[in-house]
């Protein structure tokens, strides 16, 4: 059997970061509008909306023809060899956002965002027990200087750690699970065939569980359940095309722009003030970051070194063969 060919693109820090920073607005987003929803909202409810519209919006560019990403048109795109997996990431990308939506009705929206962005805690670690995958040092130092500006922003108390931050911590470790699987997923499977899969598992799990809680929603609820799936399909979008330039490794430390998002929509539309530890936490956040990007580029240039080594040696070889 012949292996398929890798689809996953150079390494490029600069063009996976700045679609993992849209993957983190849209999640930032998400949050937001839920909040905006009836707070009796089943968080199933909110599941079957947003992964159901998502599907829709996903059908086209899952059909569409287009050779360079091993789709050659029609229903032969969805044809994959790696259902089990598919399920996997459908399932531990599902659980962190119906998870997350049950966070935010005990626990405040920062406070929800933050513990489901404690998934890079989990991401180095399950890259090495699941994958065998060495993480640069680099990388546990950008998450922990992530972690504390998080800490910052949140100023955690002992009394904030009830069922609220259970289902937190939960979402975030699932979202870990679901970070690794879309990485070796972009090996073979297009981006599209990965969404499609992801949307149609959910809804086809979400919808059962909705007919159970089934309750009378307002338009307005109705059109902001709407606007769930489309900031959904985006998320999913940008994350898909962020893990075929970076590692999990390099984007799990960016993910606490989440919370940086999060905080700024506060202050904006429930003027929420941020005070001077917040403003330390921001910068952290971002250092973080820019310290993954920094770890990022030198793994490219460690690897173009290392395949223009190969190339002279092939070479060298060549002649001595001559």
């Amino acid at each position: 059997m012949q292996p398929q060919p890798s689809l996953l693109q150079p390494q490029n820090a600069v063009r996976g970061t700045c679609f993992a920073l849209a993957t983190f607005l849209s999640t930032a987003l998400i949050g937001v509008v839920v909040k905006w929803l009836p707070a009796d909202t089943p968080s199933t409810t909110i599941g079957f909306f947003q992964f159901c519209i998502a599907l829709l919006l996903t059908c086209p560019w899952a059909l569409k023809r287009a050779p360079t990403l091993a789709q050659p048109g029609g229903l032969q795109n969805l044809k994959t060899r790696r259902l089990a997996l598919h399920l996997l990431r459908s399932i531990s990308g599902l659980f962190p956002h119906l998870l997350f939506y049950v966070a935010i009705v005990y626990v405040p929206l920062v406070d929800a965002n933050l513990l489901l962005s404690a998934a890079p805690i989990w991401v180095p670690l399950l890259l090495l027990v699941c994958l065998r995958q060495v993480v640069v040092r680099a990388l546990w130092v950008s998450t922990l200087v992530g972690l504390i500006g998080v800490g910052c922003i949140l100023h955690p108390h002992l009394q904030s750690f009830n069922r609220g931050a259970i289902y937190g911590l939960a979402s975030g470790i699932m979202l870990a699970t679901a970070l690794i699987t879309v990485r070796v997923l972009a090996r073979t499977e297009p981006p599209a065939r990965q969404l499609f899969y992801y949307a149609l598992v959910s809804t086809l799990i979400c919808f059962p569980l909705m007919v159970l809680k089934r309750q009378p929603m307002p338009v307005q609820a109705l059109l902001l359940l709407c606007s769930v799936g489309l900031l959904l399909f985006s998320q999913q979008f940008f994350l898909v095309q962020a893990l075929r330039y970076i590692d999990a490794g390099l984007l799990s430390p960016m993910s606490y722009f989440t919370i940086v998002f999060a905080g700024l929509f506060g202050w904006l539309l429930w003027s929420e003030t941020p005070d001077i530890r917040t403003f330390i936490g921001v910068v952290l956040v971002l250092c973080s970051s820019l310290l993954a990007v920094l770890t990022g580029r030198r793994q490219e240039a460690a690897e173009m070194r290392s395949s223009t080594g190969r190339i002279i040696c092939q070479q060298g070889s060549g002649r001595s063969d001559l």
